[in-house]
């Protein structure tokens, strides 16, 4: 790791406590002359120091923008928890604005870009969801990124990306805000029975049917106000600021919401995937509920009875059949109660 990430990451570790410029050094394997430098380049990037000629040093405020060595080491202390390398986020991109994160990422996995890059954007221009609808992304008011993912499976099994990526960040912003949190199948994150995150998982496949990469597009509405909405989602869209009542600090967001994808993914590759389908059940506000599937221009009626160990929903039909939807747009039949 870079000398300023590893310096970034001790520093976030003492919290309100001051580390000694000897010890800073020996974290960032420099130097006290070398990290002078690196603690000037941490006031440039926004974050306040507080430099004791006796105590040393510590971090007053960290930056409150994403910047790729900050959210790097905010990794990095999570990751040494678990002991093992990090995949995502093991290197991160930051782009001021740009037409859509999803198709920057897929931009690089064309180049030879490694499994487990990420691309934020403080703005997109041109940000979509599932079949073609825009997404709203003002700027520096949300989280509005991409992971590039190389995992090993088959067409039947791409949903499980989705499935995986709900149970993170559902999970992930559950435990920072303490709100109620619901999964609807396929891709949303819902509160209070409004929209709080969109995921849209996009795919490559080479010629002998193999997988030859995902892209795993995130759309958390964070610090969203109800005068950025367009007036058609008022009502239907929601943030983190407008369901608690106060802002949020993006970088430490992020660092929850990688490192929890991380976690899930592993479990995911580890064979794991069961636990992961049962975790959202028990987010879900889908099961049980009378649906109307739509998907490639047809209609089914009928109850959602679960999902599938792909992640498709299972679906008992008017009729009395069982279907397995792998894709499509679900609408509640009856207005939810909790969802």
């Amino acid at each position: 790791m870079p000398p300023l990430v590893l310096l970034l990451a001790a520093l976030h570790r003492t919290g309100c406590h001051h580390l000694s410029l000897s010890k800073l050094a020996d974290e960032a394997v420099l130097t006290e002359r070398g990290i002078l430098p690196l603690l000037d380049r941490i006031e440039e990037m926004g974050g306040r120091l507080e430099v004791h000629p006796h105590l040393g040093c510590r971090l007053i405020q960290a930056p409150d923008r994403l910047v790729v060595e900050d959210l790097q080491a905010r990794l990095l202390m999570l990751a040494d928890k678990g002991g093992v390398p990090l995949v995502i986020g093991r290197c991160i991109r930051t782009l001021t604005e740009t037409g859509s994160t999803n198709d920057v990422v897929r931009e690089l996995a064309r180049n030879g870009e490694p499994g487990g890059t990420v691309v934020f954007a403080e703005k997109q221009t041109s940000g979509r969801g599932r079949q073609g609808r825009s997404w709203c992304s003002p700027k520096g008011k949300g989280l509005w990124f991409s992971v590039l993912l190389r995992p090993r499976l088959g067409a039947q099994e791409v949903g499980r990306l989705t499935v995986m990526t709900g149970v993170a960040v559902a999970r992930a912003l559950e435990e920072a805000s303490g709100l109620p949190l619901q999964l609807k199948w396929p891709n949303d994150v819902l509160c209070r029975r409004r929209k709080l995150c969109g995921i849209l998982v996009e795919t490559q496949w080479i010629a002998n049917g193999g997988l030859d990469y995902a892209v795993v597009g995130v759309g958390i509405n964070v610090n969203v106000e109800a005068a950025d909405l367009p007036g058609d989602l008022r009502g239907k869209t929601t943030s983190l600021r407008i369901e608690a009542g106060r802002e949020w600090h993006l970088p430490a967001l992020v660092a929850d919401v990688l490192w929890r994808m991380e976690k899930e993914r592993r479990r995911m590759e580890g064979g794991l995937f069961g636990e992961i389908l049962s975790e959202w059940a028990s987010l879900d506000c889908t099961l049980g509920r009378q649906v109307r599937l739509r998907e490639y221009g047809a209609e089914v009626r009928g109850l959602a009875a679960g999902m599938d160990p792909t992640g498709g929903l299972l679906i008992r039909t008017d009729d009395g059949r069982m279907m397995v939807a792998a894709a499509g747009e679900v609408v509640f039949e009856e207005a939810a109660k909790d969802c």
